[in-house]
């Protein structure tokens, strides 16, 4: 319920994509964090921190790429 809540306060901001339910934008979200938890640790001995600093930027890209609104582009 938390990050619905976060999903709609980001359109009231006009910062989140309002072209699909926000109940799927956050099930989306909550998804890519399953998915880079679940892929980390099963990876855990072979990442090293410049590997997981750079997974982390690259994970935020990903949260960026699926929330942002259709046609935007960040920074604008």
């Amino acid at each position: 319920a938390w990050l619905v809540a976060v999903v709609r306060r980001g359109r009231a901001l006009g910062v989140v994509r309002d072209d699909l339910p926000a109940e799927l934008v956050a099930e989306v979200c909550l998804g890519i964090g399953e998915a880079v938890d679940g892929w980390s640790l099963a990876h855990l001995e072979s990442l090293t921190p410049e590997l997981m600093a750079g997974l982390n930027t690259k994970t935020l890209e990903l949260f960026r790429r699926v929330t942002l609104p259709p046609g935007k582009e960040e920074g604008r």
